[in-house]
């Protein structure tokens, strides 16, 4: 296994490194840019995502605030998953979604597509300010 598989296999969401609005203060998952996701429950198609969260381009604004239930499906595997998302930064004509309450289950379903993508070449990876465990 890579270190950036490595690093994403074992990497859990920790409470503390969210701020008291919820936000990541600093980076601390590395991003997948173009991942083979589909997102239904939001009009947008995923640019990014990571453990933390992920990026969508909409066509039209969101509010910082709201919730969604989602249905994000592999599109490698045809697999999804439900997921509840928070808007937690609204751009022109992007949102960052954080995931909000995820199971250990969804967490793990997660980190099991982004591996499958990082092996098979089916994403661009972007580390940002990546904080290391």
């Amino acid at each position: 296994m890579q270190p950036l598989e490595s690093f994403i296999a074992a990497r859990e969401l920790n409470p503390s490194e969210l701020s008291s609005s919820g936000r990541s203060e600093r980076r601390s998952f590395p991003r997948l840019e173009d991942p083979p996701l589909h997102l239904s429950g939001i009009d947008g198609a995923v640019i990014d995502v990571s453990l933390g969260g992920m990026g969508i381009a909409v066509p039209r604004q969101l509010r910082v605030g709201e919730r969604y239930e989602v249905v994000l499906t592999d599109d490698l595997l045809k697999i999804s998953q439900c997921a509840t998302v928070m808007v937690v930064r609204v751009n022109l004509t992007t949102v960052g979604l954080q995931w909000v309450d995820a199971t250990p289950e969804q967490m793990q379903w997660l980190r099991e597509c982004i591996l499958r993508w990082l092996q098979t070449g089916s994403c661009t990876v972007r580390l940002g300010r990546l904080i290391a465990p």
